[in-house]
């Protein structure tokens, strides 16, 4: 029973960092694969070759995107992207829940 709900509030808690980085990538003019990189590093912390796998890129077109996400924010380092992903996830998050409580007024009455 315990797998189950901690299987489902992965599920949610995945959802949710997802819909936050993707409001962060779009604010930012970032690519849709731009996207999906910014999105694994944030929920998984994946290495270069991780993100490569995973999306069946190369190594080198990682870095590539990796340097397109960084000139886009105005950062050279990639220590300050994952600090600028986890602000962006702090205050991102803040308003996606926002927006959340919102709708749920909404609906209820």
């Amino acid at each position: 029973m315990l797998e189950i709900v901690s299987t489902k509030y992965e599920g949610k808690y995945l959802d949710y960092v997802r819909q936050t980085m993707l409001s962060f990538a779009e604010r930012n003019h970032l690519t849709r694969r731009e996207s999906e990189i910014a999105v694994l590093l944030m929920i998984y912390g994946y290495s270069n070759q991780e993100l490569a796998d995973h999306c069946s890129i190369s190594v080198k077109t990682v870095k590539n995107h990796l340097d397109n996400i960084m000139k886009k924010l105005g950062i050279h380092s990639t220590r300050k992207l994952y600090s600028m992903l986890l602000q962006a996830f702090c205050c991102e998050g803040g308003m996606v829940m926002a927006e959340q409580a919102r709708r749920y007024e909404r609906m209820s009455g």
